[in-house]
């Protein structure tokens, strides 16, 4: 499970993080920027900037592109979830593959 990656998350089970509220704040913390750096993916320069700065933080330390590209699997269904019909989800998915490409390239 992916939460083992994580010291204050490791061998709880999903319903139990479901309701701790240090799990909220991280995870929030992740999709707010997730989506900073989404919003800016059109732009070349900047995409590659976040991405080194996402794939150099210490807490990232250790993760691999494939976790990073896990992340994705959950974050656009719970973006087609929150938007409804607004969510455009081939430009979401299309976006967060190109930020999993460019942390990988700073990994």
């Amino acid at each position: 499970a992916h939460q083992d990656v994580f010291a204050d998350y490791k061998g709880k089970d999903v319903d139990s993080l479901k309701t701790d509220a240090k799990f909220k704040t991280h995870t929030t913390k992740v999709v707010t920027r997730l989506l900073d750096v989404a919003e800016k993916a059109g732009d070349a320069d900047a995409l590659k900037t976040n991405c080194a700065s996402l794939a150099k933080m210490p807490q990232h330390k250790g993760l691999t592109k494939q976790q990073y590209a896990d992340l994705g699997v959950v974050l656009v269904p719970y973006l087609e979830k929150a938007l409804g019909d607004a969510c455009a989800k081939a430009e979401w998915e299309k976006a967060y593959n190109a930020i999993v490409k460019g942390i990988a390239e700073n990994m």
